[in-house]
């Protein structure tokens, strides 16, 4: 009884020292990996712009009235990108205004709205 006693105890000896091992290992790599970080320079690879929401909508606006402005002078030798469907692609502006003329044309402007989101 005594023997089982002694057994058990250098049993948990073990498993807490190989469990205090480990922990050491994982925080010395963790140094490490901060060290050879700190040490080397950064490059600097080109700048960048942090864009609130209202930014990257006021971007897509304009792009879309940009957009808009070339499709209506009908550039020579350039066709309008088509979906897999063989419809061509509409840009925002005007999905926006083909929905406001459905709504109007089927007489449903009390109970049906466009939202450009």
């Amino acid at each position: 009884r005594q023997f089982q006693k002694l057994a058990n105890a250098a049993e948990k000896a073990f498993a807490d020292r190989a469990i205090l091992l480990d922990k050491n290992k994982l925080l010395f790599e963790q140094n490490n990996e901060k060290t050879t970080r700190s040490s080397t320079r950064s490059t600097v690879v080109g700048t960048a712009k942090v864009m609130t929401y209202d930014d990257i909508l006021e971007v897509q606006r304009k792009r879309d009235m940009k957009e808009a402005r070339t499709t209506g002078a009908k550039i020579a030798g350039r066709r309008r990108q088509t979906t897999a469907t063989g419809r061509s692609r509409k840009s925002c502006v005007e999905e926006l205004e083909y929905g406001r003329h459905e709504i109007k044309a089927l007489g449903l402007k009390k109970y049906c709205s466009v939202l450009l989101l």
